[in-house]
């Protein structure tokens, strides 16, 4: 028997799921619980030939604490210390910092109100006071994405593409000024569903930019190898740096070599972790 830690990529309609070991999908069976959300480190057991995958490594939290308001996200206080923006449906009307909450998981994550008691058995973080610095991870929804065809100056597709021709971007509205200017950044994610690659042993590139909308070549810059396949891509704190400022915008694909890279990613329009950031800072 062995117990090993996999990536959780999709559930098929049979119910087995496919995770990912490192070297790609494996369809496996599954233990039968809230589906987590794709890129999520799950524990995966091994036993005389059978494999199945038990559940997330950490546990999703049922409860935390309202630090923030605002629309459509609130930023919610996890058992552990760290903050995340979360949403939450309509019919909690009024939301309020100091709220505790109950978070659902099923497709979200989505705070779906208060409950009217907190078992005493659930932990619900404290107030974190004396000027120790807390850490936060929030995610950032892309409002749009788009292809730009270069030799024609105009965007076509929702999917970005990475071509010689092609510059593709993701679009964001929220960042600039959610995070401290004065945070520390530790960690920067983007969540990438890559769709084709005409050379898979060229890794494609993700940088910056620092337009609103679709308004012309995005002119990404400094842009860094990201691994192949799709998932969680790691970027380098920089980008972080340069977002929570407003520096910029936005993260894209360039144009590259022709004959040399190729490379297609899912768009906005895909789903809401398409093009997804996670910005993880302490203040």
């Amino acid at each position: 028997m062995s117990t090993l830690v996999a990536t959780y990529m999709s559930t098929n309609i049979d119910g087995t799921v496919n995770v990912d070991f490192g070297g790609g999908a494996v369809t496996v069976y599954s233990a039968g619980f809230t589906t987590p959300l794709p890129g999520t480190s799950v524990r995966v057991l091994r036993l005389n030939g059978f494999t199945l995958m038990l559940g997330p490594v950490k546990p999703n939290p049922t409860y935390g604490v309202v630090v923030a308001t605002g629309t459509p996200f609130l930023t919610v206080r996890m058992p552990d210390g760290t903050e995340q923006q979360i949403g939450y449906i309509s019919s909690y009307t009024t939301p309020a910092v100091d709220d505790a909450v109950l978070i659902s998981w099923a497709d979200g994550p989505m705070v779906i109100g208060t409950p009217a008691e907190v078992p005493t058995s659930a932990y619900i973080p404290p107030e974190t006071g004396g000027g120790s610095a807390a850490q936060a991870s929030p995610e950032f929804v892309a409002t749009d994405s788009g292809n730009f065809y270069v030799p024609g100056g105009s965007w076509n597709y929702n999917d970005p593409w990475s071509s010689a021709s092609n510059t593709g971007a993701f679009f964001y509205n929220n960042i600039a000024g959610t995070i401290p200017n004065s945070a520390a950044i530790s960690l920067v994610q983007v969540y990438l569903t890559e769709t084709f690659n005409q050379h898979p042993n060229v890794l494609a590139k993700v940088g910056l930019h620092s337009l609103g909308g679709k308004s012309g070549n995005p002119n990404i810059r400094d842009a860094v190898s990201i691994s192949s396949g799709s998932g969680w891509k790691t970027l380098p704190n920089s980008f972080g740096d340069a977002l929570k400022t407003g520096a910029a915008l936005g993260v894209g694909f360039p144009t590259v070599p022709g004959g040399v890279s190729y490379h297609k990613f899912r768009g906005a329009a895909g789903g809401a972790l398409e093009g997804q950031l996670r910005i993880t800072y302490t203040a």
